[in-house]
């Protein structure tokens, strides 16, 4: 069997440039993620009549500056995908060729030098999706709110129906590592001064740690925020691991870091974390707008308020009060468990090992469902 060919039954991606670099890239990628194989062909190749290419699951087409688009027997060969997603790529076009590209109804146009998120689109669409993972993030609005606490359980809760990445991209104090007593001595040194160099490998050594299906990546770096090539290294983190599983948690602390708004911008659903005095609700009001301007909408925003227990009467701030303040319709809630949470760090333990049946992890359960629910029923 060729080198190149693919094994059977194994999704294939079928690249088609005389650019070195291009195909390196999405070699890199796909030595990464293993779930499809790549074949490799010069542009021309795509043009003759004994091409393969309907026996490609997607196909890019690198055109480069556009000449061959004027080739007679183009429009044959597209013709024979006969329902093969196609991608196209190409340097900066005149705009007679753009008009070209445009009737080749192709399910995208990209331009070079490819960013590491065309890549991972490029492969998304192949296993027929926009996107290839779900992505979840947790914001405290303050400290001490229990956004990790929230996040580590939804990690094991998800991880009950398939594997998970639990990110906790706090670098100043590497919280979720902390509390499941998780840490790795690998010198990130090299790999953050130079983030192109992460892979797969890469990712196996520098976990903190894996619970069952759930694998965790936490870092205390606090040198790290202020680094040229922090934000390239969290991203290229967050990139491949949406490539690896299926489900993503991400504990994301609430600072204005390079990368706040790229990860609340591509993230499934955002959860705020807050609690219910007054300087809490205004730090919450101000994150939850700011997440609102990065998303373009309140969509896959969801709302706990944590440590709280709204009584019939006599409540100093009501329920009413916070939805004013916030501006929202609804959001839920879950009481204050010092002795089990104090319980759980200190036995290195989710909380619901402790006890499933507290009042707290019931009610933490219960907005996770909310957030999780169709998501685990399709599972």
């Amino acid at each position: 069997m060729p080198k190149s060919a693919p094994r059977p039954g194994t999704r294939t991606l079928g690249i088609y440039s005389e650019d070195a670099g291009l195909r390196a890239q999405f070699a890199a990628r796909l030595a990464d993620t293993g779930r499809a194989a790549m074949v490799e062909a010069e542009p021309a190749s795509f043009l003759s009549a004994s091409a393969t290419t309907s026996k490609h699951d997607l196909i890019v087409l690198d055109v480069g500056d556009g000449a061959m688009l004027e080739d007679s027997r183009f429009q044959a060969a597209r013709d024979k995908l006969a329902g093969v997603p196609l991608i196209v790529v190409s340097e900066a076009l005149a705009p007679e060729r753009v008009r070209q590209v445009v009737k080749l109804q192709a399910a995208d146009w990209l331009r070079k030098p490819l960013l590491d998120q065309d890549i991972s689109a490029v492969l998304a669409q192949m296993e027929g999706s926009t996107s290839s993972s779900r992505v979840t993030t947790i914001i405290g609005a303050s400290g001490g709110a229990g956004a990790t606490t929230l996040a580590l359980m939804a990690g094991h809760y998800l991880s009950q129906s398939g594997t998970v990445a639990l990110v906790d991209l706090d670098f100043q104090t590497g919280s979720c590592g902390a509390y499941l007593n998780s840490q790795n001595e690998f010198d990130l040194e090299a790999v953050v001064a130079n983030p192109d160099r992460l892979d797969a490998e890469l990712l196996d050594l520098i976990k903190a740690g894996q619970r069952a299906n759930l694998e965790l990546y936490s870092f205390e770096r606090p040198d790290l925020v202020f680094a040229p090539t922090a934000r390239r290294f969290a991203l290229r983190l967050l990139d491949l691991l949406t490539l690896r599983h299926k489900e993503v948690v991400i504990d994301l602390p609430n600072l204005s870091t390079p990368w706040f708004d790229d990860v609340v911008r591509h993230s499934d659903d955002v959860v705020i974390v807050f609690e219910t005095n007054v300087a809490a609700l205004r730090q919450a009001k101000m994150l939850l707008r700011r997440v609102e301007a990065a998303r373009g909408g309140s969509k896959g925003i969801a709302l706990l308020a944590n440590k709280t227990r709204f009584r019939m009467f006599g409540n100093p701030i009501s329920r009413k009060d916070v939805e004013k303040l916030l501006g929202v319709d609804h959001f839920h809630t879950a009481v204050r468990d010092h002795d089990l949470l104090t319980d759980a760090v200190n036995r290195a333990i989710f909380p619901s090992e402790v006890s499933s049946h507290a009042s707290f992890v019931r009610q933490a359960h219960r907005f996770l469902s909310s957030v999780f629910g169709v998501r685990k029923s399709a599972r």
